[in-house]
């Protein structure tokens, strides 16, 4: 969330945005015009959450992911175990979703 980001304190290294919506996930559709602005311009996006993952892993992005695999299908996509905490690249990257994990 915003107060996640704000807590973090990452907005003294980026412009912090929400997408406008407050769908689970990233529905491109939904999104505010200055969420899609950022997120056509930016050359990395860091992304956190499994939502985001299922959500956005297959738009052509260049998109790292940071998520706890909390079910085994997600678990399966990424080669990891239900419950790692994962770092992967998104397929558009790599043609696949490539992860390292660190158990639980």
């Amino acid at each position: 969330t915003l107060e996640d980001a704000i807590e973090a304190k990452f907005d003294s290294l980026a412009r912090v945005i929400e997408t406008g919506n407050s769908n689970i996930g990233i529905n491109i559709s939904d999104s505010s015009d200055a969420f899609l602005e950022e997120f056509k311009k930016a050359d990395l996006i860091i992304s956190k959450g499994q939502g985001n993952f299922e959500t956005l892993d297959k738009t052509g992005a260049n998109i790292f992911f940071l998520l706890m695999a909390k079910c085994e299908k997600i678990a399966r996509e990424l080669g990891v175990k239900h419950s790692d905490i994962v770092f992967a690249e998104s397929k558009a990257r790599t043609g696949k979703s490539n992860a390292v994990s660190k158990n639980q």
